[in-house]
């Protein structure tokens, strides 16, 4: 009894001074404790939308939302931008996936103007990818944003930009992430990614006994502009493992008392290089791994998501589906199914229909290129293009986005294929 008082007592002490505990009740059936692993960040258009995929991803996947006891505390972050007094500051919501220890970190603006909660959903930009931390926690991933801010922008310029922040809330414009992390808002900026692995001593409790493991996450793909992006040199240079030549995985390591050996679990990163023709870059991708493709694609559909085959060889060589929900605007989720707990990489992976036509004018495609084939879709009968157009369309289209052009005449950079850093193309 005293030693159940004692711990108790621990926990509490541990919850009042902001620390975090992975904790697990304990269960008749002995198992692993839960991993602490990356911190995924996304800056997400409003509250409520990050409330809508968390609930989102605990409904359809089995991930856990985070109960994160400093949410209401103001910290470095929102200092930055808003100052010390004020209503509005940076909110933070997060899921949190048990195999992995990847924590899906929502990042939204909050205002006193009820939190973005009457804004409409279909008019929300996508959810956007600003930051990749290593072991740590919500916490920690702030404070690094708040110093790499810091680094890049003057005090009066954050402050600044905070009033500018809020001035486009008020008119229902959304934030990119250049306008936070970049010294010019208007360039296009890549992930932060910082691989260094932070204090196990962070502020969430995750309860994970209620929660049925549906979907694992288990790999991230990271599409990048080999030409303006450092990511392929910084996972290179990282201590990272590697599973398959060009794939990298975080080192969370869980032992399976069943058969008593350790796997590591940790989250996979896959970076996926552009073609030099590209003019946007595709969505990144979020790879699940579940146990029945059926079971987890009616729940989908019972919370309003569509699903997509990709990958589907025939043979019972199955592929994988893709998700859609107006929830999760932004991110490529794919679910992939395995009957056993383990996960076997490949180096093998079907790019979607965005990243084939990532060379080409929207205003060029006709919206039955993207249909789902349905014939009940408006897309199929109502296309403006058709019928509409003349010789001059395509050139009228270049002259509209030139930046095709423009990069024929940037001088390349010669690069040397040596080992282990082969090239791509």
């Amino acid at each position: 009894m005293n030693h159940l008082l004692a711990r108790s007592a621990s926990i509490t002490r541990h919850i009042i001074s902001s620390r975090v505990i992975y904790h697990r009740a304990m269960t008749n059936s002995s198992s692993p404790s839960s991993p602490a692993g990356t911190v995924l960040t996304f800056l997400s258009p409003s509250t409520a939308y990050s409330r809508s995929a968390v609930e989102l991803l605990n409904a359809s996947l089995g991930l856990i939302p985070i109960n994160n006891s400093t949410s209401n505390m103001r910290d470095s972050l929102d200092n930055l931008h808003f100052g010390s007094g004020g209503q509005e500051k940076w909110h933070s919501t997060a899921s949190y996936c048990q195999t992995s220890g990847t924590i899906l970190h929502f990042l939204s603006l909050s205002t006193n103007d009820n939190n973005n909660d009457n804004q409409d959903k279909d008019s929300m930009v996508p959810l956007q990818l600003i930051s990749i931390h290593g072991l740590g926690s919500i916490a920690d991933c702030r404070q690094s944003l708040a110093n790499t801010i810091q680094s890049k922008q003057y005090t009066i310029e954050t402050r600044l930009r905070g009033v500018i922040f809020n001035f486009m809330h008020k008119l229902g414009k959304q934030i990119t992430p250049a306008w936070i992390l970049a010294s010019n808002p208007t360039v296009h900026v890549s992930p932060i990614l910082e691989l260094t692995n932070h204090s196990k001593d962070n502020c969430v409790t995750i309860d994970v006994t209620s929660h049925e493991n549906i979907g694992k996450l288990r790999e991230l793909v990271l599409p990048f502009f080999p030409n303006d992006s450092s990511l392929q040199s910084k996972l290179s240079k990282s201590s990272l493992a590697r599973p398959l030549p060009g794939l990298y995985q975080c080192s969370v390591d869980s032992t399976d008392e069943s058969k008593d050996t350790i796997a590591n679990n940790g989250l996979i990163f896959r970076p996926l290089p552009a073609a030099e023709e590209d003019l946007t870059l595709s969505q990144p991708s979020l790879v699940f791994q579940c146990q029945h493709l059926t079971d987890s694609q009616k729940l989908i559909k019972q919370k309003g998501g569509t699903t997509y085959k990709i990958g589907w060889k025939g043979d019972d060589k199955l592929g994988s589906l893709m998700v859609r929900h107006p929830s999760l605007l932004g991110l490529d989720i794919r679910l992939v199914q395995s009957v056993t707990d383990d996960w076997i990489p490949t180096a093998a992976f079907d790019e979607s229909t965005e990243s084939l036509l990532a060379g080409s004018l929207d205003d060029l495609q006709s919206s039955h290129v993207n249909s789902n084939g349905n014939v009940s879709d408006d897309s199929l009968v109502k296309d403006e293009k058709i019928g509409n157009g003349d010789c001059w369309i395509e050139m009228r289209s270049n002259v509209t986005r030139p930046s095709g052009f423009i990069k024929q005449f940037k001088k390349k950079k010669q690069t040397i294929a040596k080992p282990p850093d082969l090239p791509f193309e």
